[in-house]
This record gives C-alpha cells, structure tokens and sequence, in this order.
C-alpha cells in the first residue's frame, strides 16, 4: 500500500506499507491478527479527505485489518467519470493518458500515485473551468451533507461563490439555452424545392463512378465497377421519372455509394431531400461516417447530410430536471445525473451515442430521455423556450439533402405524421429484405407481466426505501406551488384511491399472466410461442387467462377512469404556479394513453378472434408474453408508405427468390415495381467451392449431430480455423459446442459459440478476427451482416437449410394464406436466407474460400435446385465427409498469397 499527502501540486509527503493479508486458519490456531501499521491508522485519523481511485476494494482490505476508511473519502473514478463523461471506460491508465502521462504496469505504487495525483489535479482544474450553470448544478444535484463525489462538487461550487441552487431547473436551464443557439443555427440553411422537378441526366453518374471519374480520383482504393454504375443510373431515372425500384445488388457492387451519388445529385440539383433509411446502425453509421463524407470530397460541392435516430436516443433537459429534482434519488442515481449533466453542457446532438453508460446509468437514461409520451412542442417547455435536442435533430433533418434514418423509426413516424422525419417525397430504402418483418414489429404489441408492472410503476411504486409514480411526484409538485391546502387534501386523497386500484391492477396482472404461463406449459411442448388458434381457445386453460383478463380489465377500466378525474383536477390549476405544471399535465395524460393502449391490445389478443391479426403466448428468457401482430403488412406499407412517395428505391443483397422478385412485391405491397438484378464483379468460379457432402446423414435422422460436430472438427483442422458454422437451432449450436471444443482446444483452435461464452455479437466477431485460429458458431443474426475481410474468414458451413420454424406463430399464419405454403412462402424465405448465410464466405476480389452444406436435403429433395441456383456461379463438388477437410485444403492452398493450412 502506498499513499502521498498534498496541497495542489505540492507533495506534503509519501508513505509505503506492506501489510501481510490476515489468515482465517492461522489466526484460529492462536497465531495474532495482523495489525495495520500505525502510521497508516494516524494518517487516516487526519481532518482530510483521502482520495481512491475505487474506495471498495481498498475498504474491503482495510477492514481486515480492523481499520475503516473515512466517509470524507474521495472516489477519484466516480469524479473522473463526471467530469470526463465522454471517456469510454475511466481507469488509471486512460485517467493519466488524459492528462498526458504515460503509465505502465510495471511502475511502483509510488510512480502511479505521482500519476493519480496529476490527473486529480487537471480533473479539479477542469472542474473549476466548468461554466456557473453546471457546476452550480453539481453541487445542486448533492444537498445537504453529502460525502463522496458529491461533498467535492460542493466543495468547488462554494470556491468559486457559486450558491447551490434550491430548484436544479434555475442551474440547469441555462445549460440547456445553449440548445436554442444549435436549433436556431439549423435553421439559418433551408431547402427551397423547385416548383417543378429538374431532371438529372443519366450520365452524370457517370461522371462520378465512371472510369477516371470523381471518385477514381479522390477516394483511396476506388475501383470503377460496370454493375455500380449500372445501379445508379437505374436509381437515377428512378429519382427523376417517379416509381419503385427493387434493386438486388451482390456483394462488391457498392450499392451504398451507388445509391447515395444519384440521390446527392438528384437533391442538389433540385434542393429538395431523398430520405434513406438503414436496418441496422452499422450501416447507418457507414453512411454518415464515411460514405457521405468521402462524396463530399469528391463533389467539392456543399450538399448537406444529416441523421435523425429515434427519439430514446436524445437526452430530454426536462426529464432530466423532473428526475434531479426528487428527493429520494439514490447516491448511483445522483452520480449518474452529474455525469449526464456535465455532458448536456458539451454535446452538439445530446445524442447517446456519445456517451458510453453502465448499467445505472442506462437504467437512469430511460427515465430522462427523450419519450413521444412526454415530449411534444405543445407541452414540452425545452422544445418552447430553450430548445431541445430532438428538435434540433429535425431542424439538422429540414435541412439536409441527403437524410438518413433507420426502419425502426421510419415505420415509428408513419402512426405520428412525420413528428420527427420531415416530409420527404423521394425515399431509399437498404437492407430492405428486413423491412418486412420491422413492420410487423412496430404495427405489433407484447404484452408481460414485467411491462404491466413498469405501467403500474409510473402511477404508484411503493418500496422499502421510497415511493414514486404520480402519487409521489404530483404531491411534492403541489408543495411548492400556490393550490390551496384543501385542493391538495382533496387531491391527494384522490391519489390514495388511485395508489390502492394500481395495487389491486398489479394483482389481477400477476393472475393474468399466471394462467398464460400455465396455458404455454401445457401446450405448447418444447416450443418457445403458443399460436392462440381457435383450438386453443376452446382448451380449459384458456378459460384460466380469459377469467384473470376480465378481473384485469375491470381493475385497469377503473385505474384510467380514476387518473382521468385527477386530470380534470389538475386542469383546473394552471395558473398556481405549479412547477413544469405542462410536463405533469402530459405525464397524466401519457399514462392514461398507456392504460388504455394495454386495454385493447391484451383485450384484443384474449379476447377477440380478430382474422387479420395472429395472436400468441410465448416464454420470453424467464417471462410469459402475449403477443400480436398483423398478418399481412403489404396494405399498410403501400398507403401509409410507397403511396405518399414519388419514387421510392429498395435495395438489398438479397431481394429476388430464384430470380423472381415476386415474393417480395407480394410482401411489401410493392406490385407493378421494377426489379433489377445485378449480379457481382467477383469471380466466383475461382473464389468459392461449394462443398455438398453426399453421405451426411439428413437432419431427422440419429447419427446427424454427431457426423456434423465430426465434420466441423475435421474442416476447422484443415482450415487452421478461420470457420464460420450457421445453424438455425441454438439448441443445436450448444450440441456442437459441447462436442467439438475439447478436441478442437487440443489442436490449438479455439470455439466461439453465440449465446454460450456470454460475450456480445461484436465481442464475438472482434475475437473471430483477431485470432485466425478459431471457428465461430453463430445463429439468427450471424447469417447476415458479418464482413470479415481476407484471411480470417476462409469457409462457411451451413449447417441446415434455414426454413422458417414451421411452429412460429407469423410464420405458420401467413403461410396459410397461400394456396401452395411451402413453394410460395417457405422456400422463398428459406433461399432469401440461405443466400445471405453464403454472403459471408467472399468480401473482396482477393478472397478465396469454401462453402459447406452439411444439409442433405439440398441433393435428396426435389427443391434443393432451388437453393443450389440462386448462389452465385461458384464452383462445385460432391464429395464424402472423408474427403471433405483435404478438399478444403486443396481449395485455400491454391489461393495466390496465402500460406497454406498446416
């Protein structure tokens, strides 16, 4: 242990200690307790306050030795991480990296100690050049006594004569004024469209994309492809003449920048907005971050580009003040705020994004974002009087050429009129084979027993510690306004009432979802969902869940009816000075919608045989949902969507299904629009092998899972690894997890497996590309949306076709809509997928690698035509499971600059 005593720069002095570590066994044997050194002891008895980068650990050791660290202690990474809010992870390291001093572990205690007393330093000047507003706030957000961080912000404040404020909102709005500067500067540049729409010629593709054009000329590694080129003359006419565009582009293509340069040209040209909506925030992120960055330069032309995200992305000032201002915040709660504070003083956007959070603060994060349920022009006063991120957001999207926005929330914004996308009559749509099923999830709901309770929350949440929801805040709103003492009696003995049906509303839910949890486990065998069909609905079981949602209904009818009348009161004091009285008038209002919401969703899903909706119970990690969504989203897409677009463009690597765009016209409402197909510049034939064992078991047969893990084991040995295996099963991925592992770490591979290591997606494929020795076991996701360029990626085995699961209660609705379900519905969904699984294998024109079907039914069937005609013309063998790993080796060694499997 070390420690040194200063005053600002001025080392006071230094002492060092090693204490040995108390042993439970020797001291019951008689031997004496190690004692603390007894400097240490006086040195803690001082009136001031030791600083610790973590005080837990460091308490922990302490009172082993009977010694307890003062409660003025200071928590050097609490503070830091306020002050710093945009450091991603605060450690020694990066603390002293900020405050440019190079630490390594090898340095003595008394070396790093030099380094954290440095770093505290700049943190506390730092500190002292923070503006009044958000230092005054810090100290606000810490009342009374407090210890820890909260003791030095006052501490600070009070230096530099700054009173903590009584209200936070008096601190914290003129931090956030600052946003009335950045929405009033986004309005400073308007679009004025032409009167008449100014046609874009054809070849000023051309002269972007085009042999020794713009593009050759500015971006590093461009290459000039004929199928780039063909897109964006294709997007173009679509830009200038109106209509629909299914576009199916093939990995190497571009499409993004083939695309974006007719969509710039279209918008400069006309000063009006092309709206382009991403699946995922990678791509999202691709566009913003460096494709439309890099058609800037090669421009050399002002157009402007912008990205609106869904609104829990924004942070929301008046949330964030509601929040400060309770008084029962928890200390993590209160450091959470600091931090989120410090920063709304320094972003541009308030966007999350920027700021990396823990699990507290996330937890915080959702109760003061940006929510459609509390946030409008009308009643939000941030969006009135000082400006409010997502606003400014839109007022960046108004002005914009090129808009980018996700399918989450362009769907989102369809039921809002446009409240955060402006209007926009010319739209792109990428990764379009999800827009589909995104559809379906936001015209669906999900319904458990957690998320009724959360509703319950927001009216009446009584703990041991401390009560919250409207029963809590409207009172101690009414304290500090002008209302009558007899109005807030009456009020909140109205509040007592609604507290106690909330109560009763938690009980009935808790019944509820008992009988759906009953009803799945008796029903629905192994299967994670329960279509709720005709037949069910006759089953006892259901008569359970259709008793617990009437007492339910009743209780949750009660509930709104009662909040409703709280409303009519509370209307009725707008002028007695009630704090943020709009904010609680809409939070009122919001919680009614809610209830209501929830009443004729669950009432829609138990009660109702609604034929255009599929209804089902499904487990859900440890929960019970019930759930329901349309079953058919093409109507709604063509008139709430495509009808209102003059030209729409939609874009995937995979749209067309045995070279039929069909499927998804009927799917997305799209009849009548044109399709393109157009192919890819890689030369498939001497990049990929697919491989089609003929003696691999069928996947109902015994003996599959074990030749599978086999077969792997043997490949990924050929292979040194560098294996992505695809499975449509995790129950299957787990198998083969357990079965190759141990045989495979023997040989130096190691086995990454999706959903059994407990690292995320991006953990995953981080750990994939660093180690060229390891095999890789994904589902869901991992089919799709992986780019791993190069060496680290060499084969891609599939380990069976990925049909829908027949028991999936949408899949097993829509297909019976068709007269013929496996050919028009199934297999087309099947070989959509199957393609974008072996659109992993090969990235660049330098790849090289082999694809592997370990499903037998793609030469027993009569359909595995179908799936073997819709890849790329690649090569081809049929060969046996023995011969398969040499086969692969072969194939990688004949790959020019690459050392060969050992």
């Amino acid at each position: 242990m070390a420690a040194l005593a200063f005053r600002g720069a001025e080392i006071l002095g230094r002492s060092e200690w090693t204490v040995r570590a108390p042993d439970a066994a020797a001291i019951s044997a008689g031997a004496p307790a190690p004692r603390a050194p007894a400097d240490l002891i006086r040195l803690l008895q001082r009136p001031w306050s030791p600083i610790v980068f973590r005080p837990d650990p460091l308490a922990a050791a302490l009172a082993r030795l009977d010694v307890r660290l003062p409660e003025a202690t200071i928590p050097l990474r609490d503070v830091a991480r306020v002050l710093l809010p945009q450091v991603a992870a605060v450690s020694e390291e990066s603390l002293s990296a900020w405050a440019g001093i190079s630490v390594e572990h090898s340095l003595s205690l008394t070396q790093r100690l030099d380094a954290l007393h440095l770093a505290f330093i700049g943190l506390l000047d730092r500190a002292m050049h923070l503006d009044a507003a958000t230092l005054g706030g810090l100290a606000a957000l810490w009342p009374g006594d407090p210890h820890g961080a909260g003791r030095l912000f006052r501490t600070l404040a009070a230096l530099r004569g700054i009173e903590p404020s009584e209200s936070v909102r008096a601190i914290a709005d003129s931090v956030l004024a600052r946003t009335i500067d950045l929405q009033a500067n986004a309005r400073t540049v308007r679009l004025e469209p032409a009167e008449s729409t100014r046609r874009v010629p054809v070849s000023a593709s051309m002269e972007y994309l085009g042999p020794e054009g713009r593009c050759e000329r500015s971006l590093p590694g461009f290459e000039q492809r004929p199928q780039q080129l063909r897109m964006a003359e294709a997007v173009l006419d679509t830009l200038n003449d109106g209509g629909t565009l299914l576009a199916e582009a093939g990995t190497g293509v571009g499409k993004s920048l083939a695309y974006l340069t007719p969509a710039i040209l279209f918008a400069t040209t006309n000063d009006c907005r092309v709206l382009v909506s991403t699946n995922t925030i990678n791509l999202q992120d691709q566009l913003v971050e460096k494709d439309l960055p890099q058609l800037a330069l090669a421009a050399r032309s002002a157009f402007r580009f912008a990205v609106i995200k869904g609104r829990p992305n924004y942070v929301c000032g008046q949330r964030w003040q509601i929040m400060a201002r309770r008084p029962d915040l928890t200390d993590a709660e209160r450091l959470s705020l600091s931090r989120i504070l410090v920063w709304m003083g320094e972003t541009a956007t308030g966007d999350v994004a920027e700021i990396d959070l823990d699990d507290d603060e996330r937890r915080v994060w959702a109760k003061i974002c940006s929510s459609a349920d509390t946030c409008s022009g009308r009643r939000c006063n941030a969006a009135g009087r000082r400006g409010c991120f997502t606003y400014v957001a839109r007022e960046r999207g108004a002005a914009a050429h090129v808009l980018v926005v996700n399918h989450a929330l362009l769907l989102s914004d369809l039921a809002v009129q446009n409240a955060l996308i402006p209007e926009c009559d010319r739209l792109i749509v990428d990764e379009a084979h999800h827009l589909e099923s995104q559809a379906t999830t936001h015209l669906g709901y999900s319904a458990s027993f957690r998320a009724l309770s959360d509703l319950i929350d927001a009216v009446s949440a009584v703990g041991a510690d401390r009560r919250a929801g409207l029963v809590s805040e409207v009172p101690q709103q009414l304290r500090v306004s002008r209302v009558a003492s007899a109005v807030r009696s009456e009020i909140e003995r109205h509040l007592g009432e609604i507290s106690r049906v909330a109560e009763r509303s938690r009980e009935a839910a808790a019944v509820t979802f008992a009988a759906a949890e009953g009803l799945v486990r008796a029903l629905s065998g192994s299967d994670t969902s329960l279509r709720l069909t005709a037949r069910v609905r006759e089953h006892e079981r259901f008569a359970d869940l259709v008793r617990g949602w009437d007492d339910l209904s009743v209780e949750l009818s009660d509930l709104q009816a009662r909040i409703e009348r709280l409303a009519l009161i509370v209307a009725t004091l707008q002028n007695d000075d009630i704090p943020e009285f709009e904010a609680m008038v809409a939070s009122i209002e919001s919680i009614v919608a809610r209830i209501q919401e929830t009443r004729l969703n669950l009432g829609g899903i138990v009660a109702s045989g609604d034929t255009s909706t599929v209804a089902w119970a499904g487990r859900s990690g440890t929960e019970v949902t019930l759930n329901r969504a349309p079953l058919d989203v093409a109507p709604m897409l063509q008139e709430r969507l495509f009808a209102r677009k003059t030209s729409a463009i939609l874009t995937s690597a995979t749209l067309s299904s045995d070279d039929d765009f069909r499927f998804v016209r009927r799917s997305l409402g799209l009849e009548g629009a044109r399709g393109i197909s157009l192919g890819s510049p890689f030369d498939y034939e001497d990049a990929a092998l697919l491989a089609l064992p003929t003696d691999m078991r069928l996947p109902e047969e015994s003996g599959y899972a074990a030749a599978l893990s086999q077969s792997l084991t043997d490949v990924a040995i050929a292979a040194d690894g560098r294996t992505l295996a695809l499975f449509t099963s995790h129950a299957q991925l787990r198998e083969t997890w357990r079965a190759i592992r141990e045989p495979l770490a023997s040989r130096q591979i190691t086995v990454l497996a999706h959903g059994v290591d407990g690292l995320s997606r991006q953990q995953l494929l981080e750990a994939f590309r660093r180690d060229s020795r390891s095999i890789l076991l994904g589902a869901a996701s991992f089919w799709e949306g992986i780019d791993v360029v190069g060496d680290a990626l060499s084969v891609v085995a599939i380990c069976r076709l990925p049909f829908p699961v027949p028991t999936d209660p949408i899949q097993a609705a829509r297909a019976e809509l068709f007269e013929r379900p496996f050919e028009q519905y199934s297999l087309p969904n099947a070989v959509l997928r199957w393609r974008q699984g072996f659109g992993r294998l090969i990235r660049s024109h330098t790849d090289r690698g082999v694809a592997i079907c370990y499903d037998r039914r793609i030469l027993a069937r009569s359909y595995g035509a179908t799936f073997i005609n819709a890849l790329p013309p690649a090569s081809q063998r049929r060969l046996t499971l023995a011969a398969l790993p040499g086969a692969v080796r072969e194939w990688l060694r004949q790959s020019p600059g690459r050392d060969a499997p050992r």
